[in-house]
């Protein structure tokens, strides 16, 4: 939220008005490949953690609570939620 919230500040305050429309902040024109480029990465390292992190840490604690709770093993949990 608070990078949200900076975002939008930062976005208010250098919003360039003209005449019947508004465009977006207009700082720095020569270094907007490199934040392209910079986003371009980030979703790339977000979608691959997304992708590697998840289907790992999420059925483990679900395959935990079942062992902890109901006797279930793990391994038995663990297919049981990959199926």
């Amino acid at each position: 939220m608070a990078i949200k919230f900076a975002e939008a500040v930062l976005g208010m305050s250098f919003r360039v008005a003209r005449p019947a429309q508004f465009v977006g902040p207009d700082v720095l024109p020569s270094r907007r490949p490199a934040r392209a480029e910079a986003g371009r990465v980030f979703a790339g390292v977000a979608g691959l953690a997304a992708l590697l992190t998840t289907p790992f840490t999420q059925p483990n604690s679900m395959a935990v609570v079942l062992e902890s709770q109901f006797g279930v093993p793990t391994w038995a949990a663990g297919i049981a939620i990959a199926v």
